[in-house]
């Protein structure tokens, strides 16, 4: 899914739980894709 900058910060909330349960979603500028919103995965603790 694309989404413009002011549409994704009326749905932000809905676009987090949208990319956790796996959907892809990437935010636009002047219908420009600029960045994806991804799930954080924490890195592994170095030993």
């Amino acid at each position: 899914m694309i989404i413009n900058v002011s549409e994704a910060k009326a749905n932000l909330s809905k676009l987090i739980d949208m990319v956790y349960h796996g959907e892809e979603v990437i935010i636009a500028k002047n219908n420009l894709p600029l960045v994806a919103l991804v799930a954080h995965k924490p890195r592994e603790k170095a030993l």
